[in-house]
């Protein structure tokens, strides 16, 4: 009897549970219930965990005898916990049993589940997260996210951030509940608690606040994307599309149109195309309008890009959050915020973020915008931008700029290396230097003492147009130019051996000259000086430019007075023919060296070289002036300075306006049409015509800005330092809040 009661014993204890010894010293107890190439799967005291095979160093029984640990073909990708009434699991193309104990409770890599309408099953996935299905429901396992099929699934996570992809794109849910029910067609997202975004493949995000439920519609051949806000709803949710946004109404309909439905990799490729969300409200009747408000950056809580992939751990550096590891794993679809900071260590990470996709090399930090503004990213490090749009990446000492095209940067505390392999690149470097590149082209640049910037072009690099101060060159393979400041006095250094010292507004251009010789050609000088080696003493005197010494071999030139130096602009039919002009006023004799002109509403213009001023209009409230290829419009009391420069060695002739704050607009010889606005409060406005869609800019006082209208029809505008071409149809606002703003066109 006592023998019996002893077995009896003995088999109703527990068995104990193998021990799984990890590399970092750690270890946990539990079964191992399956594993795939890279993940294994335990369950034991702590729950379900998911441990990388790289990061296990053995598995040891209750005796300490070594276990071997199972390899499959695939990866666990979940467990089950909850299983009721008709479940169905297809693993190749075979219906396999499925149970709640052991590993007949395992779901792989690529499995399907399927439920009946009264079946329900709940799964543990990798990250702690747990899926439900139900009604009908086909969930698919890829790259170990869940896919809904069609049917309902919800998705829990306590803390942290889980995804699912669903036929309209990737819904993330973070420290919350979410329900997907995708049936004709159509999904109905609700999220219960915590915070979702859905990521559509069309482009635009959604975010759902607690208690908020849509629609949503994925475009179709003949019939657009669609998004629907219950009438439940306590707010609107938020619809944005890149830098733009609208609010949808409770009870209303937003038909997106003008957007392609990229059928992207199902994985969650949902990078942002360069076109916006055009909405078009719809019923019910009496919604209320919703305002679309370009000015205003996206909340601190609004996802703006995700982690793709990465190929070893990534440290995420939030802020107002400490810093956290993210395991590669858990950082496939992880979302992003503004200002959030990925630093890589032994591997790259590819991420998603304002309509780039980036590929950050290992031991670089890259960070993304935040809410009060900057470029779209700032880098430390490397890292492979692309993009079909506009992007601009801060570096150290400056800001690069890219144009529908991909570029690999390169940037520590010596300076910054550039290589633009498609598209067309701005970059400026320190205060004063910048440079433009059109692919292929490569650039280096080198961060010297006491302020001065080196560029340099690569043997086997293509020639770089650069403007160092208010020098001009064109950049060829193994040369390079230094420029620093100190004052008033600039003094570059050229590879020639040549050094020029320019005081004041001289501006000048560096040109080919005969049999392989260089020119320097400068505004004041009636001819070009030879560039050779030594060094050129320029000075502007008033509106005279002199020449106080030049090397032996440099020649001297006449010095004329001249106006300051434009830049460059674009091509545009002929314009119309100018309407009758009555002689300008007499000029005011306060103007000094130059040549002032007042008008009856108080406004000022101080021309250099202009000609004669063609004045259409002198009215107290506003004064039309006949501009290089339009009109000038000035405010009361508007203050702005004219200037011509001629054309030279292939040069186009320019025209500058420029306002008191420094702001200019240049337009070339021959290029479109334009109408400039200057009010008395100085905010300008600029309307480049001659096309079907004319291109607009509208920029307050106290920026930093610049705009070239150039004659190869491209609209170039600089915006504190980042460069922006003006497609047909954009409208493009500036301000010191928020920066560059850009509307696209239809």
């Amino acid at each position: 009897m006592r023998v019996a009661l002893a077995l009896l014993v003995l088999f109703a204890l527990p068995a104990r549970a193998d021990r799984i010894e990890l590399r970092s010293g750690q270890a946990l107890d539990g079964a191992v219930l399956a594993g795939g190439p890279l993940r294994l799967v335990v369950d034991g005291p702590q729950g379900v965990v998911f441990v990388e095979r790289s990061a296990v160093r053995g598995v040891v029984d209750a005796l300490g005898q070594p276990v071997p640990l199972p390899v499959g073909e695939v990866d666990p990708v979940g467990v089950v916990r909850v299983l009721e009434g008709g479940v169905r699991v297809q693993r190749r193309d075979v219906d396999v049993p499925l149970s709640i104990h052991g590993a007949a409770a395992v779901v792989l890599e690529g499995d399907v589940l399927r439920t009946t309408p009264y079946g329900r099953v709940t799964l543990v996935v990798a990250g702690g997260a747990q899926v439900s299905a139900r009604g009908d429901a086909v969930v698919r396992f890829r790259q170990g996210t869940p896919e809904l099929v069609e049917g309902t699934l919800r998705l829990e996570l306590e803390q942290g951030t889980a995804r699912v992809l669903l036929p309209e794109g990737r819904l993330v849910v973070t420290d919350g509940r979410a329900q997907a029910e995708h049936v004709r067609g159509r999904s109905r997202l609700l999220c219960v608690s915590g915070r979702a975004v859905l990521q559509a493949h069309e482009g635009y995000t959604l975010e759902l606040p607690r208690n908020h439920a849509v629609d949503v519609k994925a475009a179709r051949e003949r019939e657009p994307a669609s998004v629907a806000a219950s009438n439940a709803n306590a707010w609107p949710v938020r619809l944005e599309q890149g830098d733009q946004w609208v609010s949808v109404q409770p009870g209303e309909r937003v038909v997106l149109l003008g957007l392609t439905a990229e059928r992207r990799d199902r994985r969650g490729d949902t990078r942002d195309p360069p076109a916006e969300p055009l909405p078009e409200r719809a019923p019910p009747a009496a919604a209320p309008q919703a305002a679309r408000r370009p000015e205003q950056a996206p909340g601190p809580r609004a996802g703006v890009g995700v982690v793709v992939r990465a190929a070893a751990k990534l440290q995420l550096d939030r802020p107002g959050e400490p810093s956290r590891r993210l395991e590669p794993a858990e950082a496939e679809g992880f979302s992003l915020w503004p200002g959030d900071a990925l630093v890589t260590a032994d591997g790259n990470a590819w991420v998603e973020a304002s309509g780039a996709r980036v590929q950050v090399g290992a031991d670089s930090r890259l960070t993304l915008r935040p809410p009060e503004g900057g470029p779209a990213f700032r880098l430390r490090g490397e890292a492979t931008f692309e993009t079909e749009g506009q992007v601009s990446v801060g570096v150290g000492g400056g800001e690069v700029g890219l144009l529908r095209g991909r570029m690999v940067v390169q940037t520590g505390d010596a300076g910054v290396a550039l290589r633009v392999a498609a598209g067309t690149a701005g970059a400026r470097l320190g205060d004063e230097v910048r440079a433009e590149l059109l692919a292929p082209a490569d650039l280096r640049a080198v961060f010297e003492p006491r302020g001065r910037v080196r560029l340099s072009v690569p043997a086997d690099g293509q020639g770089v147009e650069v403007t160092a101060g208010t020098l001009d060159l064109r950049l060829a393979g193994q040369r390079w130019v230094s420029h620093g400041r100190t004052g008033d006095l600039q003094t570059i250094d050229l590879w020639s051996g040549a050094r020029l010292e320019l005081l004041g507004q001289v501006r000048a251009r560096v040109l080919p000259g005969p049999a392989e010789t260089e020119l320097l050609a400068v505004d004041g000088l009636a001819a070009p000086l030879p560039l050779v080696p030594g060094t050129y003493r320029i000075a502007r005197e008033g509106a005279a430019v002199r020449v106080l010494g030049a090397p032996p071999g440099a020649g001297a030139a006449p010095q004329v007075e001249a106006p300051l130096p434009p830049v460059a602009a674009e091509r545009r039919p002929s314009p119309p023919a100018p309407a009758p002009a009555q002689p300008a006023p007499a000029p005011d004799p306060r103007a000094g060296g130059d040549e002032a002109h007042a008008f009856k509403n108080g406004a000022v213009v101080t021309t250099r070289g202009w000609g004669p001023v063609r004045v259409v209009r002198d009215g107290a409230q506003e004064v039309e002036l006949e501009g290089p290829n339009g009109r000038l419009f000035l405010g009361p009391n508007a203050r702005a300075t004219l200037s011509r420069r001629a054309g030279a060695a292939g040069q186009p002739a320019t025209s500058r306006v420029e306002t008191t704050d420094g702001r200019w607009v240049e337009h070339e010889e021959d290029a479109a049409p334009f109408d400039l606005w200057l009010g008395g409060d100085g905010r300008l406005r600029v309307s480049v015509r001659g096309e079907a869609q004319p291109r607009g800019v509208e920029v307050e006082p106290g920026c930093s800005f610049d705009l070239t209208i150039r004659r190869d029809r491209y609209v170039l505008a600089n915006v504190f330092g980042q460069v922006v071409y003006v497609d047909l149809g954009q409208q493009v606002s500036v301000t010191r809040r928020s920066g560059l703003r850009v509307r696209p066109g239809k």
